[in-house]
């Protein structure tokens, strides 16, 4: 069974009012993903009025970027550890808008660590990606950008997690 990302929201200010629905697409079909990946906010959908199109970051130097945080409902007994959680394709999320200083928490496997993420060095977006990449450095021009404070656990199986504070998000 894949183990899918985690993501932890409660040190994220935004209100009722700011978290919004979406459906998450890649090239215009509707997909699979986990909690804890970013993506830019669309269009509302045809007919809609509160749910909006969610697609991987298309541009870091420019797209604000919105963290995907669903609660997670399971209906099979042999599925309920919250890395057995995803969303599911056509189906509604929830993204909340990260401003400056909010602390989130993700899992690793939402993270590109090409560098290996540590306290100290930073969260940034990548063109066409629905996950954040760890930096030594600022040096991209980014519009997000988090600094990594902790390395934790998530979950029952407490997988490889980051502690991250926003410093920007145009």
């Amino acid at each position: 069974m894949a183990v899918h990302g985690i993501a932890n929201t409660d040190l994220v200010k935004s209100s009722k009012l700011q978290v919004m629905s979406a459906h998450y697409q890649e090239s215009t079909v509707d997909t699979d993903v986990d909690n804890g990946r970013v993506v830019k906010l669309g269009s509302f959908i045809s007919g809609e009025r509160e749910i909006r199109v969610a697609t991987p970051v298309v541009t870091a130097t420019a797209d604000k970027v919105y963290l995907i945080r669903t609660p997670e409902v399971m209906y099979a007994l042999d599925q309920t550890g919250l890395e057995n959680f995803y969303n599911v394709a056509s189906t509604e999320i929830r993204v909340y808008p990260l401003g400056v200083d909010d602390i989130f928490e993700t899992t690793v496997n939402n993270i590109d660590t090409t560098v290996t993420a540590a306290v100290g060095k930073y969260l940034i977006t990548v063109d066409g990606s629905n996950k954040l990449k760890v930096a030594s450095d600022l040096t991209g021009n980014t519009h997000f950008a988090a600094i990594i404070e902790e390395l934790t656990t998530l979950g029952y199986n407490k997988q490889n997690a980051v502690t991250a504070r926003v410093l920007q998000n145009a």
